[in-house]
């Protein structure tokens, strides 16, 4: 007897666009916005793709850098070759004395390290110079490096806070990480 279909009601609270209102599609036609649950889907969507998007991001922010250290050290080994051109192959004391260049501090704010290895005394900086794995010095004219992403550094290879550091290795035919050597 109360069938909707042969007896349809012509009640319009009870009705929404002439359809009866069903226990899952309570809202009235003045109450459109979001409930709790959508609103916390959402969140845990964007969360869930901020959490698989941020690794990546800083992965490659940190390469960006990397290539950026690397770059810098290139552009001033090739200022420290003009300057012994100019100077009858001697090597510049300090990063300070080449007045062509303005790229003192590394992509992370720390300034990039010169040890004049070239023409001085061996016994006084060889005690100072960069050591591979095996305790050789890795270059016989100059050291030029970056600290890397933590500010640390050692003179051996073989420590690890010196695995993050870019370096200028073998006389300027490496030129990057220290982890990658």
């Amino acid at each position: 007897m109360n069938d909707p279909v042969e007896n349809p009601s012509l009640d319009c609270e009870n009705s929404v666009n002439g359809f009866a209102r069903s226990r899952y599609f309570n809202r009235s036609v003045s109450n459109k916005g979001f409930t709790l649950i959508e609103i916390m889907i959402v969140i845990a969507i964007i969360g869930t793709l901020s959490a698989i998007a941020l690794p990546n991001y800083l992965k490659y922010k940190n390469n960006a850098m990397i290539a950026v250290a690397v770059t810098d050290i290139q552009m001033i080994e090739k200022q420290i070759a003009f300057f012994a051109i100019d100077n009858a192959g001697q090597f510049p004391n300090s990063l300070n004395d080449l007045t062509t260049i303005s790229i003192f501090n590394d992509p992370w704010g720390n300034p990039y390290r010169y040890l004049r290895i070239g023409g001085m005394p061996v016994g006084e900086v060889m005690k100072d110079a960069r050591r591979n794995m095996i305790n050789v010095p890795v270059n016989d004219d100059y050291d030029l490096y970056s600290m890397g992403k933590d500010g640390q550094t050692a003179l051996s290879f073989k420590v690890t806070v010196a695995k993050d550091d870019v370096v200028r290795a073998y006389e300027g035919r490496y030129v990057g990480l220290v982890s990658e050597l």
